[in-house]
């Protein structure tokens, strides 16, 4: 005896409909990635992005900002590149008790960091220029710390 399976026009089309709301599931779980976000890293217990160079970079770091408790930013303040961003800066991020908690260098103008609340001070340098910040990360909301040189 031949084994048949029997389709119907409901049952056809309810396959249409799940398949159709997986693919958008799909789509929207690739937007959610954003392909122009930098990868996220991590140093010990600190989740972190760095980058922000290029038009689309740059916009999908500033979107992914209100997901991280500090946002730091880096730009140009004197010469023929004043106003413009800057890369290739030396960040170190330690607590209030002087213990490093992120040592890295920003690919970009834009560094988001998941941090718990409390007190830092930020060290960036840019070159042969190093500034200082003391930051504080509440337990609701976010800090955007700019770095000009």
């Amino acid at each position: 005896m031949k084994a048949t399976s029997r389709r119907t026009p409901g049952a056809t089309a309810l396959r249409g409909v799940m398949l159709c709301a997986s693919l958008g599931a799909a789509a929207s779980a690739y937007a959610l990635a954003a392909p122009d976000l930098p990868p996220e890293q991590h140093q010990g217990a600190v989740s972190f992005r760095t980058g922000g160079i290029g038009e689309d970079e740059s916009k999908a770091m500033q979107q992914a900002a209100h997901q991280y408790p500090l946002e730091l930013e880096f730009v140009s303040r004197s010469g023929d590149s004043a106003g413009g961003y800057l890369a290739d800066v030396d960040v170190a991020i330690r607590d209030a008790h002087g213990s490093p908690v992120l040592q890295t260098r920003a690919d970009g103008p834009f560094l988001l960091a998941k941090l718990p609340p409390g007190r830092y001070t930020v060290t960036a340098q840019y070159q042969a220029s190093q500034l200082s910040r003391r930051v504080e990360i509440p337990a609701h909301g976010a800090q955007h710390v700019l770095f000009g040189w």
